[in-house]
This record gives structure tokens, C-alpha cells and sequence, in this order.
């Protein structure tokens, strides 16, 4: 630790206009300064580089040394804007688009992922999702914010293009989880190939082609989100049900079989069984 005056102590431009509240400022003159600023030497001077709003409090309260970090001045903008991320990126106000933009700085300044994830102590995969936030609508990039919609939640649908992301922004959030924002997707995108084909369900269009098994067993609560964002219509989603629910049955049917392969019943027997159960067996792995 250093002690430097604070005269020799200045920000740079883009930071002048952080001031401290007066929880701060109260806390700063009833105990001190108990984290040290951190700063680079530059000439003459001392750049804050971490600690802006402590700065303003010191300044307002007259104090005229202050305890100081001294670090290695940084060599990018790009590589100072990380490092005041990292450092304040477990305070309650540091909202995960900051982390995310920070992340996509560096990115463009053409630092690795790899090193990038060393620097903020997250896996790979997790700067990946940061990313695709840092590329993300705004609807989406604000409901993560302010809590609404999860990052984890948030990711299969910031990797779609941006006018889905906008269209399906509010059912997602209204989703909440994972596995419910991943099945409004497949949903939607099953829908409008559906309302491509004015509704015929005849065509040649097949659930199991966009959803899992599981998720058209769940498919009227994403039609539901749909009908209220205005995708669809009552009937064609009626429709949708209708066709996906006899698929839903020829598999039960088919599960009913495949146990009673295991229980000894006679391929003879199974045979027997109606042709519609043989042309769905194909798009089943059981």
C-alpha cells in the first residue's frame, strides 16, 4: 500500500460523474477509507482506475492523503474498462449487460476467450453466453437487469435473430425457465411453418421434426404464450393440439409395445398392431 495526496490523484473524463451517495460518505468519515483506491502512475499524476465514487466522497470530506493500489498502467482502453469490471463485478449494482459489454470489448480488441475467461474467473462457456447478452435485444438485455428473465433462461433465445428475439422477448419472460423458453421456441418456429401452410396439418409438416416428445406433451402452454403475444390463432392452435395429440398417443402406444417386446410378447403379435403405430416408429428412439 501507498500513500499518495490527493491533489495528485485525477480521473479520466468519462468517469468524473460518479459521485458518492451518503451511505458512503458517512461510512468514509466514521471509519475511513477501508478499500484502497486503486490507481497507475501517469507522468505527474495518479489515475483512479478503481474506486470513483470513493474518490468523490474523499474529495467532499477534505481528506488530504488516501491509502492507494499501485498498478501497472493498463494499455488499452479496452483493458482498463475489464479491470474495473472484474473488480466491481460482485457489487449489487453491477448489472450482468456491464459484465457482458466489458466481455465483448475485450473480445473485439481481439483477446482470446480463453484469456478472457481467466480474467473475469469464468469457464469458456460462460463468456460464450455473456457474449450472445452482449449481442442481445434490449427487452432481453433489460430483463435480465432488472431479474425478470435469467441469464441461463435468457441464452436459447439470444442465440436466435434479433426480430425473433423481439417477438418472442415477453413470453420468454413470462417462461422463466430454461426448458420452458427452449419449448416456445421449438413451438413457435413449429407454428409458423403451420401458418405457412394456412393450417393444413396434413402437409407435410412433423412435430417430431421441432420438439421432443416431452415437449409436445407440453405444447398448449406455449401456444397459450403465443396466443397472448398474437403468433397464432385459437383455432390454428386448437388445431396444432388436435394433430400433435394423436402423434402424443400412437408413442404411448408404441412405449406399450416396447415393453411388452421386453416381456416376451411374439413379434407375431406385435405385427398385428395398425399400420399408422409402423409409419410412426421410425421417428421414435426409444
Amino acid at each position: 500500500m501507498d500513500i499518495i495526496s490527493v491533489e495528485r490523484l485525477i480521473v479520466e473524463e468519462q468517469f468524473e460523474d460518479r459521485f458518492a451517495d451518503q451511505e458512503l460518505l458517512d461510512s468514509i468519515h466514521e471509519n475511513g477509507l477501508l478499500t484502497p483506491l486503486t490507481v497507475y502512475e501517469s507522468k505527474d499524476f495518479y489515475v483512479v482506475l478503481e474506486g470513483h465514487r470513493r474518490f468523490d466522497a474523499i474529495k467532499r470530506l477534505g481528506i488530504e492523503e488516501v491509502q492507494v493500489t499501485l498498478v501497472p498502467a493498463p494499455e488499452s482502453a479496452q483493458e482498463a474498462k475489464s479491470f474495473q469490471v472484474i473488480v466491481n463485478r460482485h457489487r449489487k449494482d453491477m448489472m450482468p449487460t456491464h459484465v457482458a459489454d466489458a466481455i465483448m470489448t475485450l473480445k473485439e480488441a481481439d483477446v482470446k476467450q480463453k484469456e478472457i475467461a481467466r480474467r473475469f474467473r469464468l469457464r469458456e462457456s460462460e463468456v460464450s453466453t455473456y457474449l450472445t447478452l452482449a449481442r442481445g435485444h434490449k427487452k432481453i438485455r433489460d430483463a435480465v437487469n432488472a431479474g425478470r428473465l435469467t441469464l441461463s433462461a435468457a441464452e436459447p433465445l439470444l442465440t436466435k435473430p434479433m426480430e425473433i428475439q423481439e417477438a418472442l422477448a415477453d413470453a420468454a419472460i413470462g417462461a422463466k425457465t430454461v426448458r420452458k423458453v427452449r419449448a416456445l421456441i421449438k413451438t413457435q418456429a413449429f407454428q409458423a411453418d403451420v401458418e405457412a401452410q394456412q393450417g393444413d396439418l396434413d402437409a407435410d409438416i412433423d412435430p417430431l421434426d421441432y420438439l421432443t416428445l416431452d415437449e409436445i406433451t407440453r405444447m398448449d402452454e406455449s401456444l397459450e404464450m403465443l396466443i397472448q403475444q398474437g403468433f397464432t390463432s385459437p383455432a390454428i392452435a386448437e388445431q396444432i393440439i388436435l394433430h400433435t395429440n394423436k402423434i402424443v398417443s400412437n408413442a404411448r402406444q408404441l412405449e406399450r409395445m416396447a415393453v411388452s417386446i421386453i416381456g416376451g410378447v411374439s413379434f407375431e403379435e406385435i405385427e398385428e398392431n395398425t399400420q399408422e403405430l409402423a409409419t410412426n416408429l421410425d421417428r421414435l428412439v426409444f
